[in-house]
């Protein structure tokens, strides 16, 4: 769990370098950078639905998600919360634009603001992890003691 953990973190740290670099315009990363930090997270989140659902047991859903959300220390889930509305408000600013008609022309300017906005779900997801796997090592831990 705690690899995981820093797996998380890292991605996070990554996403949220890369996200902030598009946003001011100072840094456009490669494709490949997107598919690294995409199979970063790939390789964190299934281990980690299934980590939840071997401490989650024979408990019921609703049940084991109030625990997760009791154990859960209240600055993670507000960061969470947090950039969660700041993934979606980046999604409707997006389809505003693209609306609007005020997106770049080029093809290359629609695909760096797709990229952008996708970026800052990377961050979200990382951080979904990390919560996830903390909650879940912390309730092994109390259950243990």
């Amino acid at each position: 769990m705690l690899l995981l953990m820093v797996i998380s973190i890292f991605g996070f740290i990554l996403s949220a370098a890369v996200h902030l670099c598009m946003i001011f315009n100072i840094y456009i990363p490669p494709r490949e950078l997107f598919i690294l930090i995409d199979v970063g997270f790939i390789a964190v989140f299934y281990p980690a639905l299934i980590i939840r659902k071997k401490v989650r047991g024979e408990t019921k859903r609703k049940e084991f998600n109030n625990t997760i959300y009791n154990i859960c220390p209240e600055w993670l889930s507000v960061m969470l919360g947090l950039l969660i509305m700041y993934a979606f408000a980046g999604l409707a600013i997006f389809v505003f634009k693209q609306y609007a008609g005020s997106m770049a022309t080029g093809e290359e300017g629609i695909i760096d603001n797709r990229f952008r906005n996708f970026s800052g779900y990377q961050m979200v997801l990382y951080c979904l992890t990390f919560t996830l796997m903390y909650c879940c090592r912390k309730l092994v831990k109390n259950n243990k003691n």
